[in-house]
């Protein structure tokens, strides 16, 4: 399979579920942790090639939704905002499984 995993100071988890790399640094035979949002499980697969290509990007605002941010305690009190791909093959999860297409996103 493949990923458009966003600009290459991101950062990605490895295959431990620990040790974090910048996507420049990784190497083929690396392995890196997957998430796969239907089942709510992940697993360590194998990095089998890069190529780094010049993208069009967008940065992407998030904020936390109002019924998260009562408990001041709660890790989802936080804004914040991710470069992304410009592409429509470029995903966000969303609750019970749906997705919204980065092309989609409105502006505010």
């Amino acid at each position: 399979f493949r990923i458009n995993a966003g600009p290459v100071h991101s950062y990605v988890l490895l295959g431990d579920g620990i040790t974090t790399k910048y996507l420049c640094e990784l190497q083929a035979g690396e392995e890196v942790l997957v998430y796969d949002c239907d089942a709510g499980t992940s697993r360590s697969v194998a990095v089998g090639r890069l190529k780094i290509e010049v993208r069009p990007c967008v940065v992407v605002g998030l904020k936390a939704e109002e019924d998260d941010t009562k408990d001041e305690s709660n890790v989802n009190n936080a804004d914040g905002q991710i470069f992304l791909q410009q592409a429509e093959t470029v995903r966000l999860g969303k609750e019970k499984g749906d997705f919204v297409r980065v092309t989609d996103l409105g502006m505010e």
